[in-house]
Protein backbone atom coordinates (compact mmCIF):
# COMPACT_ATOMS: atom_id res chain seq x y z
CA UNK A 1 0.00 0.00 0.00
CA UNK A 2 1.27 3.45 -0.54
CA UNK A 3 -0.14 5.18 1.89
CA UNK A 4 0.36 3.44 5.46
CA UNK A 5 -0.89 4.58 9.02
CA UNK A 6 2.14 4.18 11.17
CA UNK A 7 1.79 3.73 15.00
CA UNK A 8 3.80 6.16 16.76
CA UNK A 9 5.69 4.02 19.70
CA UNK A 10 5.97 7.32 21.95
CA UNK A 11 2.25 8.05 22.13
CA UNK A 12 0.25 4.92 20.60
CA UNK A 13 -0.63 7.56 17.74
CA UNK A 14 -0.54 7.66 14.22
CA UNK A 15 -0.18 9.35 11.09
CA UNK A 16 -0.03 8.90 7.52
CA UNK A 17 3.01 8.62 5.69
CA UNK A 18 3.86 8.49 1.83
CA UNK A 19 6.94 6.33 2.00
CA UNK A 20 9.50 4.50 4.27
CA UNK A 21 12.63 4.68 4.86
CA UNK A 22 13.69 2.16 7.80
CA UNK A 23 17.56 3.05 9.17
CA UNK A 24 18.96 0.79 11.89
CA UNK A 25 21.76 1.55 13.77
CA UNK A 26 24.50 -0.94 13.15
CA UNK A 27 27.22 -0.12 15.86
CA UNK A 28 27.92 -0.04 19.63
CA UNK A 29 27.97 3.19 21.59
CA UNK A 30 26.94 3.26 25.36
CA UNK A 31 25.94 6.46 25.07
CA UNK A 32 22.84 5.91 22.84
CA UNK A 33 20.57 3.99 24.51
CA UNK A 34 18.88 0.67 22.74
CA UNK A 35 15.34 -0.41 23.68
CA UNK A 36 16.29 -4.33 22.59
CA UNK A 37 19.43 -3.60 25.37
CA UNK A 38 21.76 -4.57 22.36
CA UNK A 39 22.54 -3.49 18.78
CA UNK A 40 21.21 -6.00 16.32
CA UNK A 41 20.26 -4.78 12.70
CA UNK A 42 18.79 -7.85 11.41
CA UNK A 43 16.04 -8.28 14.70
CA UNK A 44 15.43 -4.03 14.52
CA UNK A 45 14.07 -4.35 10.64
CA UNK A 46 12.44 -7.88 11.21
CA UNK A 47 10.64 -5.82 13.92
CA UNK A 48 10.15 -2.60 11.51
CA UNK A 49 8.86 -4.94 8.56
CA UNK A 50 6.20 -6.71 11.09
CA UNK A 51 5.00 -3.71 12.52
CA UNK A 52 4.36 -2.52 8.97
CA UNK A 53 2.92 -6.05 8.09
CA UNK A 54 0.49 -5.44 11.26
CA UNK A 55 -0.24 -1.94 9.86
CA UNK A 56 -0.93 -3.35 6.66
CA UNK A 57 -3.65 -6.07 8.13
CA UNK A 58 -5.14 -3.52 10.08
CA UNK A 59 -6.04 -0.99 6.89
CA UNK A 60 -7.17 -4.32 4.81
CA UNK A 61 -9.54 -5.12 7.69
CA UNK A 62 -11.20 -1.58 7.91
CA UNK A 63 -11.92 -1.76 3.88
CA UNK A 64 -13.66 -5.18 4.50
CA UNK A 65 -15.37 -4.53 7.50
CA UNK A 66 -16.73 -1.34 5.35
CA UNK A 67 -17.50 -3.64 2.30
CA UNK A 68 -18.84 -6.05 4.81
CA UNK A 69 -21.47 -3.81 6.05
CA UNK A 70 -22.13 -2.27 2.79
CA UNK A 71 -23.56 -5.69 1.36
CA UNK A 72 -25.29 -6.68 4.25
CA UNK A 73 -27.82 -2.79 3.40
CA UNK A 74 -26.97 -3.56 -0.26
CA UNK A 75 -25.94 -0.93 -1.39
CA UNK A 76 -23.74 -2.40 -4.53
CA UNK A 77 -22.84 1.02 -5.96
CA UNK A 78 -21.31 1.74 -2.79
CA UNK A 79 -18.90 -0.99 -2.72
CA UNK A 80 -18.00 -0.19 -6.30
CA UNK A 81 -17.03 3.35 -5.19
CA UNK A 82 -14.91 1.74 -2.38
CA UNK A 83 -12.95 -0.68 -4.51
CA UNK A 84 -12.73 1.98 -7.24
CA UNK A 85 -11.46 4.52 -4.52
CA UNK A 86 -8.67 2.15 -2.75
CA UNK A 87 -7.49 1.75 -6.22
CA UNK A 88 -6.88 4.57 -7.18
CA UNK A 89 -4.94 5.43 -3.84
CA UNK A 90 -2.38 2.48 -4.68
Amino acid sequence: MVNRRLLDASDGGGREVDSILRVVRCFEDNDIYHVGGKVNPTSDLDFINLKLIFCDLDQICKILERLTKCKARGFTMEIEKLKLSEMSSK
